[in-house]
């Protein structure tokens, strides 16, 4: 019965028993709310929505039926904390913020609140929500060529309005500075400016509102550039007119310079030649000049002699107030001329230098330059393109003057080099190739040369007899089947002493009837020399035998051979009196008499093993050889003292006041030497067309004869001093103890 009642009752008063809180089982669930520990979950979602100049709607969903209210904070500032804005009820899903205060970092946050029974307060996690401003859309930016402002345009994908700051770049000032500021724009036109070289750069720089304004962290930004690369003048063309005239040519794309700078820079290439140099400024609207200030270096010399070649580079730079703009590197094309110079006429007192050009054309001026030492040259006159000589005279006839030309960009060219003094005069030459080697007659007025290979000796069968006086050949031709190492002459009887190694004979030939005298087989022999009489003959062999000959009984006299020696046969000479026969002996002068007699001399041995012939001088007191091919002695049979040079052949004069030596290794044997030997002074150089075979003095005259690889010349020896070309001093001269 009370069971019935309790429900009535309850219907008709409501007790709380009877509202929908949970009941004493339910409460026993995890999910009851009434739970100690419950706990809330957060809404669902939230979003932002941008509804009119500055005002955001903030809206969320929640299925959630236990929340009591909901707590909305907001963060203004990516370093702020947040911040609550409001409680709000359990039914509200949105709130309208109109504080106008954001930036571009500015999020909400929406958290569950339950009041519990207990009046505990739950709280749910909170999940937030930034603001979507909106991208920038279709940004563009152009110039105007006549005012120089600049014009941008942009749009947003929202209706937000945003603040913008303009800032240019200061190059004074090395940083950014503010140039505008502006809100609620889609357009923009810089203030105009003048028109320099100078890259002007612009930035719109985007914000939400004007709270806490960070230049270098703006919402978006956007950039302009005035650049100067539409205005760098360009080189069209460079001409090089000749090496002291360059055009450059350039085309002129601003049009509102204040002028030109021209630039160059000279070296090996570009990084030698390093940073250019300003050479000349130019007005504006200029589009063209002409270097004239020594454009191109050409060929330059380092203190060691050596000759590079540098070249030019050009440039241009427009300028306008303190801006430039322009380009470098453009190379002036240009090969030097060559240049080469020889000693023109000579007299006592002047003599002229010549000099010559590939291009004469590419040259703007000739430079004479002087040494007085054949080292150390020094810039002495300046000629013009069209000169080819210079006179030189009143000049010190003491030493040496060395001279060689240039142009401002050639290599220098060859030395020559003048002398004051005594020189050799050419007076005969006839063409004549193939002479080994020659004999003078006593009188000098002949010469007797055999003619063949220079490989091969075997090959010198040809016999050449030739008169010194006109160069007219007496005689030529082939006497025996046989080859000849030596040879000499009788030209009162004309016969010929011809000595074969090759086929161990000496054969007397009379050149005149063209007929053989007689012949002696088997002899050891290879150079043979009459004696002043032309009674005698006398010879040597590689064994160091030497032979007497009677040429009347047509036989041999007297012999003696040095034991125990084999070598490289070398000439044999007979003294002018007869009375003494000289041999090269283990490079030693080895002397006997008419007898054959060793003659005791006190010469010590030259420390030299390669040693050619020897021979007196015409006068008898003196005699020399070379040795090593380079270097020959003199030495003074009375005295006993010697003279050691640098040579590979030597002559003496009749009284032995001159020395003439020919120099290997220079000009492949091309230079003479003229020697005062009395003074030890070289005195004059003279340099033949061709390699020199041997050389002779006449026996009673200061006359020479010299044979070369292709002809026969007499030289005199002009005792007036006068200007004459000087191939250096290649002659060393030292005495000897």
């Amino acid at each position: 019965m009370l069971k019935p009642l309790l429900y009535i009752f309850c219907g008709l008063l409501m007790i709380p028993a009877c509202s929908d809180a949970p009941t004493k089982i339910e409460r026993d669930n995890p999910d009851d709310p009434e739970v100690i520990g419950f706990a809330l979950n957060p809404v669902q979602d939230i979003s932002t929505n941008i509804l009119e100049d500055k005002v955001i709607e903030v809206v969320w969903t929640d299925s959630s039926k236990v929340p009591t209210n909901y707590i909305l904070k907001k963060r203004i500032r990516a370093s702020d904390n947040y911040i609550a804005l409001d409680t709000l009820d359990k039914d509200t899903r949105k709130f309208i913020d109109e504080s106008g205060e954001f930036t571009k970092d500015t999020k909400y946050e929406i958290i569950s609140l339950r009041k519990q029974e207990s009046g505990e307060e739950v709280f749910s996690s909170g999940i937030n929500s930034e603001i979507d401003f909106g991208n920038l859309v279709s940004p563009t930016y152009t110039y105007n060529a006549d005012t120089t402002a600049i014009i941008f345009t942009w749009e947003f994908d929202t209706d937000w309005p945003f603040s913008f700051i303009v800032t240019t770049y200061d190059n004074d000032l090395e940083r950014d500075v503010v140039l505008d500021t502006l809100s609620n724009t889609n357009t923009y036109t810089t203030p105009t400016f003048e028109k320099d070289f100078q890259d002007k750069f612009f930035d719109l720089k985007f914000f939400v509102s004007d709270i806490n304004i960070d230049l270098e962290n703006p919402y978006e930004r956007y950039s302009g550039l005035y650049h100067i690369l539409d205005f760098i003048p360009e080189i069209s063309n460079i001409k090089v007119i000749n090496e002291g005239n360059v055009v450059i040519n350039w085309e002129d794309n601003s049009g509102f310079e204040d002028g030109f700078q021209i630039l160059r820079s000279q070296g090996l290439n570009r990084n030698h030649a390093g940073e250019p140099e300003v050479i000349a400024t130019v007005p504006s609207n200029t589009t063209s000049f002409t270097d004239t200030l020594n454009p191109i270096k050409g060929y330059v010399e380092d203190e060691n002699g050596g000759e590079y070649l540098y070249k030019t580079y050009y440039g241009i730079l427009a300028y306008k107030n303190e801006t430039k703009t322009g380009s470098f590197g453009t190379e002036a094309k240009f090969t030097p001329p060559e240049v080469s110079m020889n000693l023109g006429n000579t007299n006592s007192t002047s003599f002229l230098v010549d000099w010559f050009t590939s291009d004469r054309d590419k040259i703007d001026s000739f430079i004479l330059q002087k040494s007085y030492d054949g080292i150390n040259f020094n810039d002495y006159k300046i000629f013009d393109k069209l000169s080819t000589s210079s006179w030189e005279q009143n000049l010190n006839k003491d030493g040496i003057h060395y001279y060689r030309i240039k142009t401002k960009t050639s290599k220098v060219s060859n030395v020559i080099a003048a002398k004051h003094s005594i020189s050799l005069e050419e007076i005969e030459y006839i063409s004549y190739p193939g002479i080994q080697s020659f004999r003078l007659s006593d009188s000098g007025d002949f010469i007797v040369a055999t003619k063949g290979s220079r490989v091969r000796r075997s090959d010198d069968k040809k016999i050449l007899v030739l008169d010194t006086n006109n160069f007219g050949v007496v005689y030529e031709g082939e006497p025996t089947s046989y080859s000849y190492t030596g040879v000499d002459i009788d030209e009162n009887n004309t016969l010929l002493a011809l000595a074969s190694s090759h086929s161990n004979n000496l054969t007397l030939f009379n050149y005149n009837s063209k007929s053989e005298i007689f012949r002696i087989n088997d002899v050891q022999i290879f150079d043979i020399e009459l004696d002043p009489t032309n009674k005698f003959a006398y010879s040597n062999s590689l064994y160091a035998k030497v032979n007497k000959f009677s040429l009347s009984s047509q036989q041999i006299l007297l012999q003696q051979e040095e034991s125990n020696y084999y070598g490289d046969p070398k000439n044999i000479s007979v003294s002018p009196t007869g009375d003494t026969v000289a041999i090269n002996f283990l490079n030693k002068f080895k002397f006997y008499n008419d007898s054959l007699a060793t003659i005791p001399y006190p010469f010590v041995d030259q420390p030299y093993n390669s040693s050619n012939g020897v021979k007196f001088t015409y006068s008898g007191k003196l005699i020399h050889s070379i040795y090593q091919y380079n270097f020959g002695v003199i030495l003074n049979l009375a005295t006993n003292e010697y003279l050691r040079l640098q040579s590979s052949d030597i002559s003496i004069n009749y009284d032995d006041t001159f020395l003439v030596t020919k120099n290997s290794g220079t000009n492949r044997n091309r230079i003479l030497s003229l020697v005062n030997l009395a003074q030890k002074e070289l005195i004059h150089t003279q340099l033949v067309d061709s390699e020199i075979i041997q050389i002779e003095f006449l026996p009673a005259k200061n006359q020479l004869i010299i044979v070369t690889s292709r002809g026969i010349y007499k030289f005199l020896v002009q005792t007036i001093e006068q200007w004459h070309e000087f191939h250096g001093d290649f002659l060393r001269i030292n005495e000897l103890n």
